[in-house]
């Protein structure tokens, strides 16, 4: 695997970590917005 690689792996798995992140505050502060938003029951 070249260091190039790599490094986009590293940046795909911070900005995951980030989405995750995000999207639990978003799930905490807005529960019911984010499921008619997602079509999620």
């Amino acid at each position: 695997m070249t260091a190039e690689v790599a490094e986009l792996k590293k940046q795909l798995a911070e900005a995951l970590a980030t989405i995750a992140e995000l999207r639990a505050q978003l799930g905490q502060n807005s529960r019911n917005s984010n499921k008619l938003r997602t079509g999620q029951a």
